[in-house]
């Protein structure tokens, strides 16, 4: 849920930007002046870094959360019910990629939504980036249990 508010928002900043930037070039007062249009030229910039900073977000989110479920104590048992709320996530996570999508072929952000092809592979991978970070929880809460109940892999 984080990353489609976090992906909506950043669309909408980057058309907001584009709109300030026009209306902004209509204007003599700011549009003579270098400095102020030169502001509005770092923002646009700073906007293109987004897209690899949300790459960069969504990569150490899934790192952290699988190197909490090593850490944290649990046992071989609820790799179970692990598996059984995966199975749930799956069809949510693909909904996520679903509602990415249509926003962003809306009328007024599909004109920024071509500028961030990183996050645009997110959502189409969505589904099985789940799949993949899910698999790698499951193997490390069920080798955190295993060490702790002194068998399994160690």
């Amino acid at each position: 849920m984080l990353t489609l508010v976090g992906a909506v928002v950043l669309l909408f900043m980057a058309y907001m930007l584009g709109a300030f930037e026009t209306t902004a070039q209509s204007i003599p007062l700011i549009n003579d002046n270098t400095e102020a249009m030169g502001v509005i030229a770092d923002g646009k910039e700073t906007m293109g870094y987004m897209d690899g900073l949300f790459a960069f977000f969504i990569f150490m989110v899934c790192v952290v959360t699988v190197i909490a479920a090593f850490v944290a104590p649990s046992h071989p048992v609820f790799f179970v019910i692990f598996f059984f709320l995966t199975m749930l996530l799956i069809p949510v996570s693909a909904m996520f990629s679903n509602m990415y999508f249509q926003i962003a072929d809306t009328a007024p952000l599909n004109t920024v939504s071509g500028d961030y092809p990183i996050t645009l592979l997110v959502f189409m991978w969505l589904p099985k980036i789940t799949i993949a970070v899910s698999g790698l929880i499951a193997l490390a809460m069920w080798a955190s249990g295993a060490k702790r109940a002194g068998g399994g892999l160690y």
